[in-house]
């Protein structure tokens, strides 16, 4: 079951890139309030002008998904509940960001919104858990997620996409690490192959997205990998090679994964020093690349 490769780099890009603004964005910005008003601002704005242009530019749009998927990162981030109930509270925030998200009328930029926001919200909550729970209770978390999803995804199948995710999350931060270092890259090539088995979901329309977030995830742990032995350079440089090289294909794909998370955080980083001082012009060829490779 191949992914809609193009737009899942596309997704790739606005939640690394999503993600480094709202934590640029939580530096400068200590209060909650003031970081929520400029994210929703700024996604009104750019929603606004893409409907407003007599036609769809590619750029306009990108730059809409992704302050969308800025604001989104926000609020899921910023919703997190102290006190003794604090886990369950926020796993219930972030279920209503989630579901009010998919009734705003962005018109052609809804799904591109619901699935930032699906890729955005999985991470959350598999942060959540893996933060307040041992890995044994968060591998059965995970379990208690996924049974939960498919037993829900009659009823919303976006919400039961976005909590499945969240389990491949959790299994994959607590899972990962308990594997030896050589054997981890083999072993996340064998469950990728198993994953094409998705196709045989009950709910067909969970499949894609969650053979698309487990490519992703996939591409990540390769990622981190090669990072923790070469530099960033080096890593992105790595994976682009193993594109070429995997004799699986679907090892392949999740090398471009790899290889488009590792490029993207690349320039990020190499743009970081005139960020400072200027972070909305900085972003454009960031926005470029992500337009020419999807």
């Amino acid at each position: 079951m191949p992914p809609d490769l193009p737009s899942t780099v596309r997704r790739v890009v606005q939640v690394t890139v999503a993600a480094k603004i709202t934590a640029a964005m939580a530096a400068l910005l200590p209060s909650f309030a003031a970081r929520l008003a400029v994210s929703v601002g700024a996604a009104a704005l750019a929603v606004g002008a893409t409907h407003a242009l007599p036609a769809r530019l590619p750029i306009a749009t990108l730059a809409a998904d992704l302050s969308l998927a800025v604001a989104a990162s926000t609020l899921l981030q910023g919703v997190l509940a102290p006190g003794g109930l604090a886990l369950p509270l926020s796993l219930a925030h972030c279920c209503m960001v989630l579901e009010i998200g998919q009734a705003l009328p962005l018109g052609h930029l809804a799904d591109s919104f619901l699935g930032n926001t699906q890729f955005i919200f999985a991470q959350s909550v598999g942060l959540l858990l893996v933060a307040a729970l041992t890995p044994a209770l968060s591998f059965i978390a995970a379990c208690g997620l996924a049974g939960a999803a498919l037993w829900w995804a009659s009823r919303d199948t976006a919400l039961s996409t976005a909590l499945t995710q969240a389990a491949i999350f959790v299994l994959r931060t607590t899972l990962v690490p308990l594997i030896p270092p050589t054997l981890q890259l083999p072993t996340v090539a064998a469950l990728l192959c198993l994953s094409d088995q998705m196709s045989l979901l009950p709910i067909q329309r969970l499949a894609e997205p969650l053979y698309t977030f487990a490519l992703y995830q996939a591409g990540e742990t390769l990622k981190d990998n090669i990072a923790g032995v070469c530099s960033p350079l080096a890593t992105a440089v790595a994976a682009l090679t193993l594109v070429w090289v995997s004799p699986v294909p679907v090892f392949a794909t999740a090398a471009q994964m790899a290889a488009v998370s590792a490029g993207t955080e690349l320039a990020m980083r190499a743009i970081a020093p005139a960020a400072d001082t200027d972070p909305l012009l900085c972003l454009l060829p960031i926005l470029v690349f992500a337009t020419v490779v999807g």
